[in-house]
């Protein structure tokens, strides 16, 4: 409910202020991830609304930073050209993740090199700029989230590893199960005989 978000980022920003918060909040993210399935337009919609909000209460000195729907060229005339709010110290925040779907679990090392490098890259290219040569336009960029690692669909050889770890702590336990049992036969046998 977007209604109700604004609400949320009103509250939000509105105590910070009230608590003395503002010299140590350097920036106010929006939302995490609103996806490409969500409509675009209300979802500029709702920045504009929400921008003016944190504006209005903390002023231009704190960042705002807004999800990139992952589809930064999207963003390359916004808040520039005809947008009735001109924004200041706004920044698209970007996550680069080569994991989580299939085609890319399916990726060898290499593979996942040559996504980061030549594909990933291509797309933290795409925004934000404007015109012919291409200047940068109000609206900064950062990755906020990314991975150094990839995952991979599991293979045999994981799977082997995994039940070896699993059967080796598995025969560990019994062993120290099995010494433990003894000492206290030992330890049993060692009081009876003194005391007889």
């Amino acid at each position: 409910n977007v209604n109700r978000t604004l609400r949320a980022v009103e509250w939000l920003v509105t105590e910070s202020n009230n608590e003395g918060l503002r010299d140590v909040l350097t920036g106010f993210g929006l939302l995490n991830e609103p996806d490409h399935y969500v409509d675009y337009w209300r979802m500029l919609s709702f920045y504009n609304h929400a921008y003016e909000i944190i504006r209005g209460v903390l002023g231009d000195g704190v960042s705002v930073y807004i999800g990139d729907m992952f589809n930064p060229q999207s963003f390359n005339w916004f808040w520039h050209d005809g947008n009735p709010v001109q924004a200041t110290n706004v920044f698209l925040d970007s996550h680069i993740y080569a994991c989580f779907v299939d085609d890319l679990k399916a990726m060898t090392p290499r593979q996942h090199i040559t996504q980061v490098c030549r594909y990933e890259r291509a797309h933290i290219n795409q925004c934000c700029w404007d015109g012919w040569p291409p200047e940068p336009t109000e609206l900064s960029r950062f990755v906020g989230e990314w991975t150094a690692a990839f995952d991979r669909t599991p293979s045999p050889e994981l799977e082997r590893a995994y039940a070896n770890t699993v059967y080796l702590k598995k025969k560990q336990e019994e062993e120290e199960e099995e010494s433990n049992s003894e000492s206290q036969n030992s330890e049993s046998q060692n009081s009876e005989s003194q005391n007889s």
